[in-house]
């Protein structure tokens, strides 16, 4: 049985994915490629989160899950919250509020 080792700096994947999303509340062109394509998308955004790994994003999400056993990771594509005015280029300082990858929860 062999394992995935996936290492990176949670910190920094948390930043990179939050403009990411962010990116997408201002861009639909941008939010169909990721939905298309999304570890294209990621690798383009800075994101590689390597070949042995399943990826899937979900559209109006705001729910995380790694599960070992299939070596899927989903992630979350929230709606932008009403009212908010937040640009990609922004949210790299914010620090999110819990352990899950976006900044709007």
């Amino acid at each position: 049985m062999s394992t995935v080792q996936v290492s990176f700096d949670s910190a920094q994947f948390t930043r990179d994915y939050a403009q990411v999303i962010a990116k997408t509340w201002d861009d639909d062109e941008f939010k169909k490629a990721l939905l298309e394509n999304p570890r294209g998308v990621l690798k383009e955004s800075g994101i590689d989160l390597g070949s042995k790994v399943k990826l899937s994003i979900v559209p109006d999400s705001t729910e995380y899950e790694w599960d070992t056993a299939t070596r899927t990771i989903t992630l979350p594509l929230p709606k932008k919250p009403a009212g908010m005015a937040v640009t990609a280029e922004a949210v790299g300082d914010v620090s999110p509020c819990c352990s899950c990858c976006c900044c709007c929860c």
